[in-house]
């Protein structure tokens, strides 16, 4: 019940951030880059998280390994 609410929240200033965006550029002067969505009004889910490292073959190894030992012990 509390996620429902928060996502209704959420795309309520999603969508009153979009629509301040369109007024905005749409009474801008024509020298004046138009902004997007998120620099008009920033909100906490905005930033992305940092793209995770390159896995290098052996680190792969390593994980399918690991993951073979817990089918193992699930599956025994």
């Amino acid at each position: 019940m509390c996620r429902g609410y928060h996502r209704r929240q959420t795309e309520g200033w999603r969508r009153t951030r979009l629509l301040a965006t369109v007024l905005v550029n749409l009474h801008r002067d024509a020298k004046t880059p138009a902004l997007s969505p998120e620099e008009l009004l920033p909100l906490p889910g905005d930033t992305l998280p940092e793209a995770a490292p390159d896995l290098t073959p052996e680190d792969v190894e390593a994980l399918w390994a690991l993951l073979d030992e817990r089918d193992a012990a699930i599956l025994t």
